[in-house]
This record gives structure tokens, C-alpha cells and sequence, in this order.
């Protein structure tokens, strides 16, 4: 929760001053200090939002109690075409530091209730920009819910309630467990057949009603990810009930739209499974029938984000004839050695893409890094001796884009953009790992601007 420019204040204050503040003196810009009551935000002269969202989600990790937050000391840095952007991020931050949208917990934390002080010609924005908050937050709650809480069948029924309400815009269809094997999407199936479970996979789809939109958006659903027979090591297996943060992304991308009254010009598509383990579980050289018709012998049982897609992407093409398909994953640990915590890899095999990702990246404060495709990396997938394709590398050299043609093999020669969160999907707070909706604001800026 939080409060905008109350009458009685709180004792402690954040502000904003510039690198040439004589306070400021010998301090890298996008840090703080304090100074008596107040916490000083050093702010460049030249704004960066990724910047800016980095350092000010270090500054709110270190505040546990309320305090006014000077907006308007904030806004005389912030060139006028980021105004909304900026606080978009502000309130964001809030969120993540303060709210949990789903917490089980007996005894909750005191809330936080900042005070932003702002004027009053952005008090529109807020009311806006709460829309946005909302799709968010419902991110988060899916993230933050445990497998006991949100398996293939919880998720469906979560998102059919919450989107009852836009029955008139959009329509949301679920394949169940018989669908899919009606269709011969085998690739799902067998990351699921290691689960009892008849609700083990689902496939969800969102249109908009009377379109044909060009792009499809594509989030991966694995509710837990055990590894399969190639089991997970205790402190990989620790964080993966965020392994659908993906279809969480998705999902929540096509709700921001509904919210903010925009005619939404995409399809959302959601694999979802469990990757468990048990005697019916797949094994390493087993060969599934994709629903593109391609055979495909698993090298690794760990590499399942992969292989729901694969289906996710041919049932976009085949069913919703999507020219255009961006997938949104937790696919590859790779992906953090690379680039860390906090950049997302994206890749693309249109560059004409490659300035609007650019530019939403830049009003969501959202890092983003272009990671390269080619011969050298389809090559690095394990060839077959009785199958179309495997789902694995060679090694473990550039891994994060070899899972990337082995997507492009099932593309069919459409657009694809990939999206890679696994490194950037959480981060740490006293000692306790909380999951982000990482790219969620940056392709609701992309789409938008699609439009």
C-alpha cells in the first residue's frame, strides 16, 4: 500500500539530488546514503531507467519502515517522455519490496505505507498506472504460489476466474490431458507422463475476440521441475516452483491491456506441466512425436522447458496462424553464468524488432542483452541416429542458444523472438529469494508499440 501526500509526514524522508550536489561529493550516481533523517538518491544528469531501477530497488531492500519519498525532488531528472515510465518503476518497486500478493503466513508483516510527496498534475498517472499494478501483482501472486497451490489444473482454473470478467473482449479456451493427446502434442505429453496426475498438463489459450492477431506470446508453464530422471541438485531444485514464471508473464501481459482498456493485437498460448519424476517418468533416449510431426530423442530430461514450447509454437502456427511468436521462458541456468542477475537475454531472427525491444527496455527499467543465433550453435545440438533432432547440446558452450535453434527448428520460418528470465527472475532480499515478473513491463511497452 501506499499513500500520496498526506498532511501529517513520516520523520525520515528519501530525496533525490544530482552528482554535482556538494552532499553528493565522491558518490557513484544511482546510489543513496543518509544523511541525519534523510536518504540521499544520487541521480545522473543523464537518466538511465535500467540504472535507476537497480539502484533504487537497492535503496527500498534497505528501507523496512515508513518514510516519505520525495517524488518531485526525483522528477526534475527525469527528461518528460519517462515521466510515466518512471513512475511505473517507482510503484512497481513498492510492490515488490512491500507487498506479497499471496503469503500463507499467520503473522503478517507490519505494512509499509509510504508517503510519496507529488504534484498533483500526476495524480492521473497513478490512478493509470494502478491498471498496470494490478496485472503485476497478479503476476506475482501465480510466482509466489507453491505446486501444492497452483499445479497445470489451478493455474487454468486461477486465470478462466480472473478473466471471466472480460468474456466480451477476449476468449480463454483450456486444453485438457485427452485434448492434447487427441492432437499428438507428445512433446507435453511426455514431460508430464512422469506424473499420475490426469490434470498433469493443460494447454491455455487466450484470443481477443473477432482478430486475427500476427503475434502470439508463448509463456512456459512447469508449475515444479524436478529435473525428471536427470535430476535437479538440492540447491538447483530450490527455486524451480518459479519455473512458470513464464506463463505468469504471459498471461498477466494479455490482463494489462484488458485493464488499461487497449484492444489487445496478440494471442497468449500457455503449455503447462509438472516435470516430475516416478517410474513412468521419460528417460534419457526416449523419442516423442512433436505436434509439428518432428521425432525428437530427449538427451536430457532437464531440458523439458524446451520441448513444451516446441508443441506451444506449432499449435500458434497450425491453430492460431501466428506470424509473429515471442516466447517467454526460465529455460536455461546458462543464461545467468552469461549475463548475471539481472539482464535478460533475448534473441531474434528479425532485426527489425530488435529498436522497439530496445526502447521498451528503456522505459521499464528492465535490462535486456541481444544474444546471438547461427550454424555454429544448431550444430552444437546432439545430432540423432533415429531421430529428426535431440533436445540437448553437445556441451555446454554457448547452451542458451543452441535451446534457441532448437526452438527455430519448430518455427517454421516465422518470427520468433525468445526471452530467457531464468538468470533475472528473482532477487534477493535479507537472505530470502522473492520471484519478479521480469519482462512482463517491457512487452507491455513492446506491444504497445506494435500496435
Amino acid at each position: 500500500m501506499y499513500k500520496f501526500n498526506l498532511s501529517e509526514k513520516y520523520s525520515e524522508q528519501i530525496t533525490a539530488i544530482s552528482t554535482n550536489d556538494n552532499l553528493a561529493k565522491n558518490k557513484e550516481p544511482w546510489t543513496f546514503f543518509k544523511n541525519d533523517n534523510t536518504y540521499y538518491f544520487v541521480m545522473h544528469k543523464y537518466y538511465n531507467s535500467c540504472a535507476f531501477n537497480y539502484g533504487y530497488k537497492k535503496l527500498l531492500k534497505s528501507i523496512d519502515f515508513n518514510v516519505n519519498i520525495d517524488l518531485i525532488s526525483f522528477l526534475r531528472f527525469i527528461p518528460k517522455k519517462f515521466i510515466y515510465s518512471f513512475l511505473v518503476i517507482i510503484l512497481a518497486n513498492h510492490e515488490l519490496a512491500y507487498n506479497l500478493p499471496f503469503n500463507l503466513k499467520t503473522k503478517k508483516n507490519s505494512e509499509i505505507t509510504h508517503n510519496y510527496i507529488i504534484g498533483k498534475i500526476y495524480i492521473s498517472y497513478i490512478y493509470q498506472i494502478e491498471n498496470i499494478i494490478y496485472g503485476y501483482n497478479f503476476a506475482r501472486k501465480l510466482q509466489l504460489m507453491p505446486n501444492n497451490y497452483l499445479n497445470p489444473e489451478k493455474f487454468a482454473k486461477i486465470v478462466v476466474n480472473e478473466f471471466k470478467k472480460y468474456s466480451g473482449l477476449v476468449e480463454v479456451s483450456v486444453l485438457n490431458k485427452s485434448d492434447i493427446e487427441k492432437k499428438k502434442m507428445g512433446l507435453i505429453l511426455g514431460v508430464s507422463q512422469g506424473s499420475n496426475d490426469i490434470d498433469a498438463c493443460k494447454l491455455l489459450i487466450i484470443k481477443p475476440k473477432n482478430i486475427c492477431p500476427e503475434f502470439t506470446v508463448i509463456g512456459k508453464g512447469i508449475t515444479f521441475d524436478t529435473g525428471g530422471v536427470n535430476l535437479k541438485p538440492p540447491r538447483a531444485i530450490t527455486d524451480m516452483q518459479y519455473d512458470m514464471s513464464g506463463a505468469a508473464i504471459a498471461v498477466s501481459l494479455m490482463l494489462l491491456f484488458l485493464k488499461e482498456k487497449i484492444k489487445p493485437n496478440f494471442n497468449i498460448v500457455v503449455p503447462l506441466a509438472i516435470n516430475n519424476i516416478s517410474e513412468n517418468s521419460i528417460k534419457v533416449h526416449d523419442v516423442l512425436m512433436s505436434y509439428a510431426s518432428k521425432s525428437v530423442e530427449i538427451i536430457d530430461t532437464d531440458a523439458e522447458g524446451r520441448l513444451l514450447l516446441a508443441d506451444a509454437i506449432s499449435y500458434a502456427i497450425k491453430d492460431l496462424n501466428a506470424k509473429s511468436i515471442i516466447t517467454v521462458a526460465t529455460l536455461t541456468g546458462a543464461i545467468s553464468v552469461g549475463l548475471g542477475e539481472n539482464y535478460t537475454g533475448y534473441w531474434l531472427n528479425n532485426w527489425k524488432f530488435i529498436k522497439q525491444i530496445n526502447l521498451a527496455s528503456e522505459q521499464s527499467g528492465e535490462y535486456v542483452w541481444n544474444m546471438p543465433l547461427g550454424k555454429c550453435f544448431k550444430d552444437n545440438l546432439v545430432s540423432s541416429t533415429i531421430a529428426d533432432t535431440t533436445n540437448d547440446s553437445i556441451n555446454n558452450y554457448g547452451s542458451s542458444s543452441t535451446s534457441v535453434e532448437f526452438l527455430r527448428k519448430f518455427s517454421n520460418n516465422r518470427n520468433l523472438i525468445h526471452f530467457d528470465i531464468a538468470g533475472s527472475i528473482t532477487y534477493r532480499k535479507n537472505g530470502r529469494v522473492f520471484p519478479i515478473p521480469t519482462m512482463l513491463i517491457t512487452l507491455y511497452y513492446f506491444m504497445k508499440h506494435i500496435i
